[in-house]
């Protein structure tokens, strides 16, 4: 009875048991076709690696991709497009990607692979593409900016804090002071509308204060940029009456008088409305948003302004 020597064969997690004399023939095969199986899946290797979200939608990590990849623009239109050709015959929805700037080189092979821009930062830029042929469900980008005004509230000696801006004067009559409250912009994505509130009065004024509550909040249109934006009318009571303010943004900065203030008539619409839930708010206390804490956890802070 004649004999064949067998072989074992390992494929990546696989092990293969065949006879000798076909060895050679198979793993011609094995390295032509490139690919390992899991279950009914075949998966190449050269597809891009993506993280799957609950939403059957993939996150691609362009850092994960081999370096041949991120350097050849031609190998990474190769490997993008064998990637969102067999996802979309998986079902995957939609397609996040996000490139680092040192890998904007490749920008150009997404659009040209279908990715549509998403929003940028100072060190990526994420681009998405949507697979089926039902409208386009992928939530846009972020469409608001968030500031803050700080009321700075001395009501012991009923006074307020006011600041004028370099760049800004009444409409109409340089010569008019335009008196604002303190305040800025969210700078920080951890930051808090407290902490904001309690930092703006500080930079600007050298004044530290501490958050009491939110008296109001507006909301406008075509703001910048063509976002709208959400301004926090706060409420902080002084730590100290010293003031230091910054000459590069501050033309001036005082204490003035609660009833000075009310009587005002030369402020911005905006400006106005803070003054007017300033005075109800020294007249009742109660007339706030207090916050609370609703942190679901410690990398997820939460604050929640309650009447």
């Amino acid at each position: 009875m004649g004999t064949s020597s067998l072989a074992l064969v390992f494929v990546g997690p696989f092990c293969l048991v065949c006879k000798a004399t076909n060895l050679s023939n198979m793993l011609k095969r094995v390295v032509q076709r490139s690919s390992f199986v899991f279950g009914a899946r075949r998966y190449s290797k050269n597809l891009l690696v993506g993280e799957k979200d609950v939403f059957n939608g993939l996150t691609i990590d362009i850092t994960k991709a081999p370096q041949h990849v991120k350097d050849d623009p031609t190998e990474f239109h190769s490997a993008l497009k064998q990637t969102l050709e067999t996802h979309k015959k998986e079902g995957t929805r939609g397609v996040w990607m996000r490139i680092p700037r040192e890998s904007s080189k490749l920008i150009p092979v997404a659009i040209d692979l279908g990715f549509d821009f998403h929003h940028t930062e100072l060190h990526y830029i994420m681009l998405t593409h949507w697979l089926p042929s039902e409208p386009n469900h992928l939530p846009r980008a972020p469409q608001h900016f968030v500031g803050t005004g700080g009321a700075v509230v001395d009501l012991e000696k009923r006074q307020i804090l006011l600041v004028t801006e370099k760049t800004e004067y009444f409409p109409g009559d340089k010569n008019v002071d335009y008196w604002k409250i303190p305040g800025g912009q969210l700078d920080n994505p951890d930051e808090t509308i407290p902490e904001c509130a309690e930092r703006e009065v500080f930079e600007e004024t050298g004044v530290y204060a501490q958050f009491e509550a939110v008296l109001s909040f507006r909301h406008l249109h075509n703001f910048r940029f063509a976002k709208s934006d959400l301004y926090f009318v706060c409420v902080l009571k002084p730590k100290h009456a010293e003031i230091n303010h910054d000459p590069r943004e501050i033309s001036k900065c005082k204490w003035i008088p609660l009833d000075e203030y009310f009587a005002m008539t030369h402020l911005r619409s905006v400006q106005l409305a803070a003054m007017k839930c300033v005075k109800a708010w020294v007249e009742d206390p109660s007339k706030c948003l207090k916050d609370y804490d609703v942190s679901p956890k410690p990398t997820h802070k939460g604050r929640m302004y309650v009447v």
